[in-house]
This record gives C-alpha cells, sequence and structure tokens, in this order.
C-alpha cells in the first residue's frame, strides 16, 4: 500500500506520522466527532514538526472524513486483491482499502 510513498523526502521516521483506527461509537455517528478528532490531530502533528500524515480508509465514512479534512487519495486496493503467502485473505471481504496522504507544512508544492 505504501509502496508509492517510498520516494517522498517526507515519508521518513520523524517526518511522517500515521492516523490509525479512528472510530466513532454507533450512538455518535454524525456528529463530528471524528473530524473533531482528525482536526486535533493534525493541530498536534503540525506541532510536533511532522510533515506529512498517512490514514487508511476502510470504508466510505472515513473516506469522505479524511477528504473533508484535506487528504489526498494516493493508492487503492481491493481486499479481494490482499494476499498473504498465496492465500487470499480477505477474499470474500467486499470493498477496498484507500491510503491517503496530507501534508502539513515545509513541503508545499512537493508531489508524490
Amino acid at each position: 500500500m505504501e509502496k508509492p510513498l517510498k520516494t517522498n523526502l517526507a515519508f521518513k521516521p520523524g517526518k511522517c506520522v500515521r492516523l490509525m483506527y479512528v472510530s466513532t461509537d454507533e450512538n455518535y455517528l454524525r456528529r463530528g466527532i471524528a473530524r473533531k478528532l482528525g482536526e486535533s490531530m493534525i493541530k498536534r502533528a503540525i506541532d510536533l514538526s511532522y510533515e506529512l500524515m498517512i490514514a487508511d480508509a476502510t470504508n466510505i465514512n472515513s473516506a469522505g472524513m479524511f477528504e473533508k479534512l484535506g487528504f489526498r487519495r494516493e493508492k487503492v486496493l481491493p481486499y479481494k486483491l490482499v494476499e498473504q503467502d498465496g492465500l487470499k485473505v480477505f477474499g470474500n471481504v467486499e470493498g477496498e482499502c484507500i491510503l491517503y496522504c496530507r501534508y502539513l507544512q515545509g513541503v508545499k508544492g512537493t508531489v508524490l
């Protein structure tokens, strides 16, 4: 999934941070909680001098949230294509995983 980022100078320890496992309890959906959490994490990453934030979206809701937060779609991997040791480990799972990235500072205009 991350292969397109390997040549990016900001995709290095100390410059890149990963936003993982953002989830909202079903009783609190559609209240902007995940978006506010994402905004807080972006601000904190900027305060800590990170240059790039990456995240994986595993459903349409998280994809929409990342796009609203200014992330751009980098790579899409359908679950049906994921293999490990020759086995299609998600062969029966519909949908896709989407790798998103967002530049935070210091590398404006850089193209991945």
